[in-house]
């Protein structure tokens, strides 16, 4: 099988923090400028107290070679002592090794519940539920803002405990239908509160480490009577508190395929923010529900033609982990293995930041 892409120019602009560290610039300009290699990456979190998926271990042992990307999550269960610690150790092992690290969570409804409880046990509970108008109050002024912002602190904990460069992605899928911070009905208290995340972690606790990743999701509320024609665009919080732009996808149908109208509806859009902007584009979350993506043989072979020979904007992807990322033994593998370490792909052994 073989994966092509194509070439491009080089585009000289900055990250949005003037005061970024020299090697949070450079990742920067990597990812801008990778292009037509796509880095490749995974997302990490635990099953149970100090158990991790370790789909990092799994992809390494289809491949040969570890994702580029380790994205982690952050919550309840790694805020606790024991797995913050273990996913710190595990983060900075990988920026010894020369890798890129990412960050992102899923905290609990402010009103409800805790920031710091997901609680999550179905529909309408812990970051699923969307009662009590929570961003109204945590946005400057509200009543819970000092919780968020001692929230924050954690996070800043954590991002300041990282020996390099952090893609932190927060509110992720920030158009969907689905967690407490996403959807139309909310978008303008969210863009206060995504503004006012950047500048706290940025000017209050002083961090200069960090591209913040604005993450949409291609079955949210795009460019679709079934979901109002809501526009990307409009979520948009500035250019100086964007650094990246990516969106999550998980296919459903028969064969499940990145290559749909609702992604391509998202793609074209994403294509329009990242011209205008000069950001670059990514896939942060990327997998298939009920097992599909270990049991449909093709699923990852289609999903780097797609990339190499449609979606050529995109620089990096990261699967997810658990039932929607492929296994060892998986029918999948050989498509993912085929694909993952095809000259187009940058994996950990190849990457080198001061290439671009």
């Amino acid at each position: 099988m073989i994966f092509t892409n194509k070439t491009r120019q080089y585009n000289r602009a900055s990250c949005s923090d003037n005061s970024a560290t020299n090697q949070t610039n450079s990742l920067f300009k990597y990812i801008n400028n990778c292009s037509p290699s796509i880095l490749s990456g995974c997302s990490e979190q635990f099953k149970t107290s100090n158990v991790k998926n370790d789909i990092q271990g799994i992809l390494e042992n289809i491949t040969g070679d570890k994702p580029t990307i380790l994205s982690w999550e952050i919550y309840t269960s790694q805020t606790s002592a024991t797995n913050k610690g273990v996913m710190l150790s595990d983060i900075n092992s990988h920026l010894v090794a020369r890798g890129v690290v990412g960050l992102h969570d899923h905290p609990g409804n402010p009103v409800t519940s805790t920031l710091f409880d997901t609680g999550y046990t179905g529909p309408n509970t812990g970051y699923a539920d969307r009662s009590g108008n929570p961003l109204s109050t945590i946005k400057t002024g509200g009543i819970n803002n000092p919780t968020y912002l001692a929230y924050l602190d954690e996070v800043a904990n954590i991002i300041s405990s990282i020996n390099g460069p952090v893609l932190y992605r927060p509110f992720h899928e920030i158009n969907g239908t689905w967690f407490w911070w996403n959807g139309s009905d909310r978008r303008a208290d969210m863009i206060l509160v995504w503004q006012q995340t950047v500048d706290y972690l940025r000017v209050t606790k002083g961090l200069h480490n960090i591209l913040f990743v604005l993450n949409f999701d291609a079955n949210g509320e795009l460019g679709s009577t079934l979901y109002g024609n809501q526009a990307l665009s409009t979520w948009w919080p500035g250019s100086s508190y964007v650094d990246v732009i990516s969106i999550d996808y998980y296919p459903s149908g028969q064969p499940a395929t990145l290559d749909t109208a609702r992604f391509n509806s998202a793609y074209d859009e994403l294509i329009v923010l990242s011209s205008a902007y000069q950001k670059p584009i990514g896939i942060s979350e990327y997998g298939a529900q009920g097992l599909v993506a270990q049991t449909q043989d093709n699923f990852w072979s289609n999903f780097g033609e797609l990339l190499t020979d449609k979606f050529k904007e995109i620089r990096f992807y990261c699967t997810w982990n658990g039932t929607y990322a492929p296994v060892e033994d998986g029918v999948s593998s050989t498509g993912y293995r085929d694909f993952s370490t095809s000259d187009c792909v940058v994996n950990l052994s190849e990457f080198d930041i001061e290439r671009i």
